[in-house]
């Protein structure tokens, strides 16, 4: 049982997703704001926490296994989620990022919390084609990732109306910085020369280093409102130019200066994934990597900023400097 202390006004608050990147930065800063937190994790999980963190071993797609997660808990923030990876049964993504969702939030249908924060991804949108998304854009998933982390989201939203349960939902876009290892391959690839732009790299992202999002996050946490999607990101979207460009400078070595056109890079993943398939490797290249090189993925970050005084405090450059540093200090590049 976490301990309550009324005195400090400290809230007992649930993490899942607690090993992941997002999830295990929240929890740091958490924890040196003083709260109390309990952090669900995998029975097969290795851990890194310290005493100051409340374990609960179970896992999502078991309901059976979350019995008393709700214990003295007073706010969750749900981080847990899948990717998927290369040869990965399709079926395993939804059964955690949808069924398992609504297994945690179930959980707490009785419960009076303060607030139960869903960690969606700004992804869910779909590719958007020179658009500048809000929270309104009408979504079109292109990924089976980002169409389970959309009905997550509906489901969710739609299971805590019925229920009078606090829910809002942050959606944190391109999220990068130090002990990020899923973002890592870029940086390798840029540092050994061997990362190439697709149409020139004019396409867009939007990049947001891991503190800010975790301010956005917690933000979320204390002033989101019922029912709310609120985007987390950087300053402002970048070209796939500048952010590769960017990285580069920080690591000192050259920009890339290979582009290839979009058709084929679409060629070579067809055929990547072809042979991986039938020879049982994951390809270099694959069609959902094309789409995050070649595909804009732009936000507004205006709601979030004007509902919850959310201010990203370092831009690009500060960012990738900071990252590029911790990955040379701990020998990773």
């Amino acid at each position: 049982m976490i301990p309550k202390d009324k005195k400090h006004q400290i809230m007992n608050i649930l993490v899942t997703g607690g090993t992941g990147f997002i999830g295990g930065e929240l929890i740091k800063s958490l924890i040196n704001n003083g709260h109390n937190v309990k952090a669900l994790v995998r029975p097969d999980s290795i851990l890194n926490f310290g005493n100051e963190v409340c374990i609960f071993r179970g896992q999502l797609e078991d309901q059976r296994t979350l019995d008393g997660i709700e214990e003295s808990i007073e706010a969750v923030i749900h981080c847990a989620g899948a990717l998927g990876k290369w040869g990965m049964d399709k079926s395993i993504i939804y059964n955690i990022n949808v069924n398992g969702s609504m297994n945690i939030l179930e959980c707490f249908k009785a419960i009076k919390l303060k607030r139960f924060v869903h960690v969606s991804a700004g992804g869910v949108t779909g590719p958007l084609n020179g658009v500048i998304a809000s929270e309104n854009y009408k979504c079109n998933p292109a990924t089976l990732y980002e169409k389970s982390k959309l009905v997550a989201e509906q489901k969710m939203i739609a299971f805590a109306h019925n229920h009078y349960i606090p829910l809002s939902v942050a959606r944190p876009t391109f999220t990068y910085g130090p002990t990020d290892t899923h973002k890592l391959g870029l940086f390798k690839a840029i540092n050994k020369g061997r990362f190439v732009l697709v149409n020139g790299g004019k396409s867009v992202n939007h990049p947001v280093y891991i503190a800010d999002a975790v301010q956005g996050i917690r933000l979320v946490l204390d002033k989101g409102k019922n029912g709310e999607v609120y985007i987390i990101g950087g300053d402002r979207p970048v070209t796939k130019k500048e952010l590769a460009y960017t990285i580069a400078d920080a690591l000192n070595v050259a920009r890339p200066r290979i582009s290839i056109p979009r058709w084929l890079a679409s060629t070579g993943a067809f055929w990547c994934e072809t042979i991986g398939s039938l020879l049982n490797f994951e390809p270099i290249l694959t069609k959902s990597r094309v789409s995050i090189l070649a595909d804009d993925f732009g936000f507004s970050i205006q709601k979030a900023m004007n509902d919850l005084g959310y201010v990203p405090q370092l831009n690009l450059e500060e960012g990738i400097a900071k990252t590029v540093e911790h990955y040379k200090k701990n020998s990773l590049l």
